[in-house]
């Protein structure tokens, strides 16, 4: 019987090369998938630090800001806000009221050459304050010979009835907005002084040429406070949120 025959130096060698080639491979392999792994990994942890860091920016917005204009749209908690009515004519308007402070409210419109009956009421149970709009545009310099009267195009004809005086807003458009955008949205007495505040909205800047799928906020808020017929900036500390918008 022969003996088994040695495998020659040069075979060792192939196979060892071959083996270690081999090795090579599945480490490449494995370390390419950690790689990975962790790449995605970190991305997925940056991606959601930003979406907290914008959430949280936006609260900020309007949590810390103060004064008259906030550059976005903020909106007071709805716990703060007063109630809104829309009443036809003077007769709901006394039920609401009294006759004499009605009566006192339509001479106001009348002066200003309003024919609409609508108005809209903001109130607030044990409130002294309340704030009536009319659906007509104020008249701020009477027509003079072969004129036409001067609108304001902004803001329409608003009247604060404190108990039993009456006071009209003449200085709103003060605070206006862009392209005369200014609406009210709401009334609030944040800091409980017994002084009504009106949130306004408007545009405040301009969206043109924007790409397709680009967005574009340019809404506005501007916060004033009510003092004997003059709107002031308000000046307290906000009770508000980031505002929805559909």
């Amino acid at each position: 019987m022969k003996p088994a025959s040695q495998p020659s130096r040069t075979e060792i060698v192939l196979v060892l090369l071959m083996t270690a080639l081999l090795l090579g491979g599945i480490y490449f392999v494995l370390k390419s998938d950690a790689v990975v792994t962790t790449e995605s990994e970190t991305e997925t942890v940056e991606t959601a630090d930003e979406g907290d860091e914008s959430a949280e920016g936006q609260d900020e917005t309007c949590e810390q800001a103060s004064g008259a204009e906030i550059a976005a749209a903020c909106e007071p908690r709805e716990q703060a806000r007063f109630e809104v009515s829309r009443l036809e004519g003077q007769g709901e308007l006394a039920l609401m009221f009294s006759d004499e402070i009605a009566e006192q409210v339509w001479l106001i419109f009348r002066a200003h050459k309003c024919e609409s009956e609508n108005v809209t009421v903001y109130t607030r149970r044990d409130h002294p304050e309340s704030l009536v709009v009319s659906r007509c545009e104020r008249v701020s310099q009477p027509k003079k010979e072969g004129q036409e009267d001067v609108l304001e195009r902004e803001y329409k004809i608003m009247v604060v009835v404190r108990e039993d005086r009456i006071y009209e807003l003449a200085n709103a458009s003060e605070y206006g907005f862009m392209n005369a955008s200014g609406s009210v949205g709401y009334v609030t007495d944040m800091n409980a002084d017994g002084h009504l505040e009106l949130w306004l909205y408007g545009r405040v800047c301009e969206c043109d040429g924007l790409k397709e799928g680009e967005t574009c906020e340019c809404e506005g808020t501007k916060i004033v406070e009510h003092f004997e017929g003059e709107l002031r900036p308000y000046t307290s500390e906000l009770n508000a949120k980031r505002a929805t918008r559909d």
